[in-house]
């Protein structure tokens, strides 16, 4: 019996031990040892006024926008998600389980002009400084958060929707496709069934944002004297979510109906699955490619001597520019002769090639198997919608667009009016009579068939966009962002596509 005693004695004692054990460890599982004070490790945590810290309200390093799209890390730059509730807050800083440091500062709220492409509201700043006013929740909910010991200040937001973009998702790289859901302090859950998603790649955003743009400039290009833009998407892989330009785009290797979902976790972060459910109709078979073949065509523009009749395919090379993320679109910029015509084709034969039928209304014919005349000598823009089945023939709309042509946060608007070239048959040139500056030289196209697939609205500045690249114009089509040309101040630029030649002054 006494033997009895002492093995439950023993075994009393193991288990005490076990349970202070498990009592050591905050509730991230981090072992901090033993004794008095917090149960958090050592750093930076958003902490309502007059309570201790928790893990699930910690700040992390995390990268920022690097130049050409990528991330780079940033000293003194920190990051979380968490739930918040109604009521003031401080950011504390925790060494050796006591807080060190107390942070607050100034409110105010911030207008946001980047990255504003739904109904975000902007979000709130805080002039941080220790010591200072608590700042204040007014919403219970998902928030992100960052702190910038650099720049002495506290950003936070917000989450209030989850979506997806990309080539994949219905509104392509234009808009966000919304995703349904809820979020609580144990986490939040948003999903989507029955979207149609292609063979193409997507992302995820909170806020139909990609970043909140804290740079000093913001005309500049991504650098830490610059201040920091943080991320708030997410891409990489539907098993490993990655922020920012940390991941590459997701890929949907599959077109099809999907049901998809995406979920936070206080412990585990951010979670995605794409689960396909059903198959869609087949795609329209576009094609891959286009060609302006006819007398209109100015030969000397060609591959050819200049003397040969333009219906000969041998002798001309007329490739038009696909519109990136849109298959059904191609577009042309083309000096033609007056009294002269042309016709399109898939291919540099004769097999399916199409003109038009009937008047044109405002430029735009049905296509159809007639040459399409050329109204006078000059530059046309041509463009071939194959979805609606339209051949237009137009004064090209030409603009630049981005920091190089102005400061008045309409630059980076499309087909902005006051960043419109002219066009100069008399010189043969299309140019931008104003005054650039010393920044990024960026140009697109816009024409009344240049649309989207349901013809809502026009396709995005950068899915027809061109640029010139050592006194060559180099257009983007399907591919990736193209490098870059710097703009002088004071300088212009001029166009040349009879030799397809550009000068940046």
């Amino acid at each position: 019996m006494k033997n009895a005693n002492r093995i439950f004695s023993f075994m009393l004692s193991l288990a005490v031990i076990a349970m202070m054990a498990s009592c050591s460890q905050d509730d991230g599982g981090i072992d901090i040892g033993g004794g008095d004070g917090l149960l958090v490790a050592d750093g930076f945590y958003v902490a309502a006024e007059g309570e201790d810290p928790v893990s699930t309200s910690e700040l992390k390093s995390a990268t920022v926008d690097a130049p050409d799209f990528g991330a780079m890390d940033r000293v003194g730059f920190m990051q979380g998600y968490m739930y918040l509730t109604t009521g003031k807050y401080n950011l504390v800083e925790v060494v050796e389980k006591e807080v060190v440091a107390t942070i607050g500062g100034t409110q105010s709220a911030v207008a946001e002009v980047n990255n504003a492409e739904c109904d975000a509201s902007g979000y709130q700043f805080v002039a941080a400084e220790e010591g200072g006013t608590a700042f204040e929740i007014t919403t219970d909910g998902l928030y992100v958060v960052a702190y910038d010991t650099d720049m002495d200040e506290i950003v936070f937001d917000q989450l209030e929707s989850v979506g997806i973009i990309g080539g994949a998702t219905p509104g392509g790289w234009s808009d966000d496709t919304s995703l349904s859901g809820t979020v609580t302090a144990d986490g939040g859950a948003w999903s989507i069934e029955g979207v149609a998603l292609e063979e193409n790649e997507m992302k995820f955003r909170f806020n139909c944002r990609w970043a909140i743009d804290r740079r000093l400039d913001v005309t500049s290009d991504f650098a830490n004297d610059n201040g920091y833009s943080f991320f708030t998407n997410f891409g990489g892989s539907l098993s490993n979510l990655l922020p920012g330009n940390e991941g590459a785009n997701i890929a949907i290797t599959e077109r099809g109906e999907y049901t998809v979902t995406f979920t936070w976790d206080p412990r585990d972060g951010v979670l995605a699955t794409a689960t396909k459910t059903g198959d869609l109709e087949p795609l329209p078979d576009y094609p891959e490619a286009l060609y302006l073949i006819g007398n209109g065509l100015n030969m000397a523009d060609s591959d050819s001597d200049g003397t040969a009749d333009g219906w000969q395919w041998e002798l001309t090379d007329y490739p038009m520019i696909p519109v990136h993320s849109n298959p059904h679109l191609f577009w042309k910029i083309v000096w033609l002769e007056e009294n002269g015509a042309i016709k399109v084709s898939p291919a540099k034969d004769w097999n399916n090639a199409f003109g038009k039928t009937g008047d044109a209304t405002e430029g735009v014919f049905a296509q159809g198997g007639d040459d399409v005349p050329v109204p006078a000598a000059g530059y046309y823009m041509v463009v071939a919608n194959m979805e609606d089945e339209t051949i237009e023939i137009n004064v090209p709309n030409v603009y630049g667009i981005g920091d190089a042509f102005g400061s008045d946060d309409t630059q980076w608007t499309a087909a902005n009016e006051n960043q419109k070239f002219t066009v100069d048959n008399d010189n043969g040139v299309i140019s931008y009579t104003g005054i650039i500056g010393a920044k990024d030289v960026r140009i697109h196209v816009a024409a009344s068939t240049l649309t989207v697939k349901d013809g809502s609205g026009p396709v995005d500045w950068w899915q027809a966009e061109f640029i010139v690249l050592d006194g060559k114009i180099e257009y983007r089509g399907t591919g990736d962002d193209q490098a870059r040309a710097q703009g002088s101040d004071g300088g212009s630029v001029t166009l040349n596509f009879k030799d397809g030649t550009g000068t940046i002054n």
